[in-house]
């Protein structure tokens, strides 16, 4: 195969999709180490090092690329510096040196400094090829650099993308893939963490409780036995609680009203009707928020009718009524006199 007609001997797709990583400049660092013997990178759902070795008549010898391809044949890394060494094979007698010789051997670049070496049309060809070959990637990019008013919405694709994506044929999640699962949830925390650290807590907040749902769902079908789906459910109630009693009595009226009907409207689905302990943990969280009277005797009246609907034959009917009791009391701890504190207790 000479290198001035390989063309005629790679398949169609492989030949489009090379000459679009050519032209799309992915193809980076071409040098002419010995005599017709090259090396470049190409960028695309990763970095790739791609060695080519001409004969005298110009004619393709050997190619190697470490991308995992093994259909048979040239891959479309191979075909892109196949390009990329014609074209400088027709410019070498009017520009010298187009590439320079290899003079001494260097250390791979790190990914950093790939990145930063990148022109715009170079990272973006780079990213969308990417988000081709991994659609989990894709989304996590949306939900990245989403707005305000679409970050809620694609924090949902990601969570719900992780979890199914690992999900057997009968819709199981396998204890071994519990955490691959949580991965959209991981970096949905990790936003959340920031939200929090930059006093967006009304958007952190809201975060933290996308998670929740999905999540606690997911306990109907997977094997929890290594406690990762708990441990990230014990994560965000802790967070939304931290948030709320650090820094509950900065928050606007506004602010105040609109985390309070977020939490209430989460802690009071039924998915917490097997789980009290989690709902009562997210209830409690709100008595930092009651300095509003009006938030205040809807919490109260919300308490009372919780208590209300224990079920005294329930085998937790009497742990139930002492959480509720705790956090009536935090209630009285915040509002009422010492007399009335002691009174209750």
């Amino acid at each position: 195969m000479k290198l001035d007609q390989f063309e005629e001997f790679i398949d169609d797709t492989i030949l489009k999709r090379g000459r679009d990583y050519y032209e799309g400049d992915a193809v980076e660092g071409l040098v002419e180490a010995e005599p017709n013997q090259f090396a470049a990178i190409v960028y695309g759902s990763n970095v790739y090092d791609v060695d080519v070795k001409l004969g005298y008549n110009e004619e393709v010898l050997s190619s190697f690329c470490d991308c995992p391809y093994d259909w048979g044949g040239h891959c479309k890394h191979e075909v892109a510096v196949f390009f990329a060494i014609r074209e400088y094979k027709k410019t070498v007698n009017t520009n010298p040196s187009p590439i320079k010789k290899e003079e001494t051997k260097k250390s791979p670049p790190t990914i950093e400094e790939v990145v930063k070496g990148l022109s715009q049309s170079q990272l973006v060809h780079c990213v969308l090829t990417m988000a081709q070959d991994h659609p989990e990637l894709e989304q996590q990019i949306l939900f990245m650099y989403a707005n305000k008013e679409d970050e809620i919405k694609e924090a949902k694709k990601l969570i719900r993308q992780s979890i199914n994506q690992e999900k057997d044929r009968h819709g199981f999640v396998d204890w071994l893939r519990v955490s691959d699962a949580l991965h959209g949830a991981y970096i949905t925390s990790s936003k959340a963490s920031e939200k929090i650290k930059e006093r967006k807590f009304g958007e952190g907040v809201s975060l933290y409780l996308t998670i929740l749902p999905p999540v606690i769902d997911m306990l109907q079908y997977c094997d929890d036995s290594g406690g990762s789906a708990g441990m990230m459910i014990e994560e965000c109630l802790q967070k939304i609680h931290d948030a709320l009693f650090e820094h509950g009595s900065t928050f606007t009226p506004e602010e105040r009203e609109a985390i309070y009907e977020k939490v209430t409207k989460e802690a009071l689905h039924h998915r917490y009707d097997d789980w009290s302990e989690w709902r009562m943990r997210l209830l409690e969280a709100l008595v930092p928020l009651t300095t509003r009277y009006s938030i205040r005797t809807h919490f109260e009246t919300l308490l009372e009718e919780q208590i209300d609907q224990i079920k005294e034959d329930s085998l937790l009917a009497k742990y139930d009524l002492v959480k509720i009791k705790m956090v009536q009391l935090k209630l009285l701890e915040l509002h009422a006199s010492k007399e009335k504190q002691e009174a209750f207790v």
